[in-house]
Formats: C-alpha cells, sequence, structure tokens
C-alpha cells in the first residue's frame, strides 16, 4: 500500500548512506548504489508483474462470478497468484512499499479461504465474488504507476474500493451458514475465521486511507 513515488527502502538507502557520509565521509559506492538498486528494482519489478497479471486473474474472477466459465478454475488462479506473491514478498520484503508483513499475512489468511472452494467447487462461484477486490488491487498499482492518469485512477481506486472490500465480504458471510451446512467443525471455522480475517483488514485499510494525516513541523 501507499503512494510514495520512489521504491521502498530508497529514501531509507539514501539517508543511511548521509548518516554514512556525516560519520566516515564518502561512502563507498561500489557498496551503497548496487544495494540501492537493487532494492528499487525489485519494487518496480513487483508493480510491473501486478499490472500484467491482475488484469488475467480479474478476466477469470470476473468470469466466473458471472457464471461464464467454472469457477473453480478462477479459484485456481487466484489461488496460484497469490502463492506467488506471498513466496515473492517473503523473500524480498522490499518489493513492496510498506507493510510487507501485514501483506503477507493477509495472503495467507486468503489462500486459507481458498482452500475451501477449491475442495468444494460448488462454493467457487462465492469466492469468485470476492476476488473481485483485486479490481481495487490494480487501481491502487496503476495510481503509482501511472502519474498522468493518476486522477483517473484514484476515482476508479474508490469506485472500487467499498463494492468489492467492504460491502461482498459482509454479503457472503451472511451466507455462509447455509453453505456449510453439514461441513465439519473445522471447516466452518477456517471459512469464518479467514472471512472476518478479510474483512477486519479492509475495514482498518480504509481507516488508514480516512484518517486525518499528520502534518510535519519543521
Amino acid at each position: 500500500f501507499g503512494d510514495g513515488p520512489g521504491a521502498p527502502g530508497c529514501g531509507a538507502e539514501l539517508d543511511r548512506q548521509t548518516r554514512l557520509v556525516a560519520r566516515c565521509g564518502k561512502p563507498d559506492m561500489r557498496e551503497q548504489v548496487p544495494e540501492k538498486k537493487a532494492r528499487c528494482d525489485h519494487y518496480r519489478w513487483h508493480e510491473a508483474f501486478n499490472l500484467y497479471s491482475l488484469p488475467l486473474v480479474l478476466v477469470l474472477c470476473t468470469a466466473g462470478a458471472l457464471g461464464a466459465m467454472d469457477g473453480w478454475y478462477s479459484c485456481a488462479a487466484l489461488f496460484g497468484h497469490i502463492l506467488f506473491d506471498t513466496v515473492w514478498i517473503t523473500w524480498k520484503p522490499e518489493a513492496l512499499p510498506r507493510w510487507a508483513a501485514v501483506i503477507q499475512i493477509h495472503h495467507l489468511i486468503t489462500l486459507s479461504l481458498l482452500l475451501h472452494p477449491l475442495r468444494n467447487p460448488e462454493h467457487a462461484v462465492y469466492a469468485c465474488y470476492e476476488g473481485l477486490c483485486e479490481y481495487n488491487t490494480f487501481f491502487l498499482v496503476a495510481r503509482r504507476q501511472f502519474k498522468g492518469a493518476s486522477k483517473i485512477m484514484n476515482i476508479m481506486f474508490w469506485a472500487t474500493f467499498i463494492p468489492t472490500r467492504i460491502l461482498v465480504f459482509p454479503i457472503v458471510i451472511g451466507m455462509c451458514p447455509k453453505l456449510l451446512r453439514g461441513h465439519g467443525l473445522g471447516e466452518k471455522l477456517n471459512v469464518y475465521g479467514c472471512q472476518f480475517g478479510l474483512l477486519l483488514f479492509n475495514c482498518v485499510y480504509l481507516y488508514t486511507l480516512l484518517r486525518p494525516r499528520k502534518s510535519k513541523v519543521g
């Protein structure tokens, strides 16, 4: 999350170099610059990955939600995308602007939830409904990357935020008592726990976006 123009860690790296200059004189550029460049590269590669892969995932989720294709395949594609992304940001947390640990937890909860429709294909369509929140993720990334169209992307970001992140999840949760009838306690705990966890995440995320920013003094 976040809309900083630079890659994560780049500013911190420059600050570290400034401190090194103050303490030791000119920094060893052979050591510092490649490290900074690598951190920035991982950020750019991850952003590009989302910009190119999310549209495909969204086409599949939309088709599954509309009944145009078997939702199980949509869930499988979404599961694969999130699993790959989880491995990436675990390997290179600097690929995200911030909150890498929080996103890792969010991804793990999502993967755990997706195991249910993968085991129960008749429920895959509901996972496709919730998978539409990736529209919001796409516009979040696009807002950072397409500076010339940032206003349009910001409008699309907010236009997709409330429907896909705040409204869909409570609706699906309300369907769970009927959908999970006959399932074991462990399955119910997994589904309910993950659903409420993701809804809580979205609400906290909304709060962080709307809370007043503290102005810096000096």
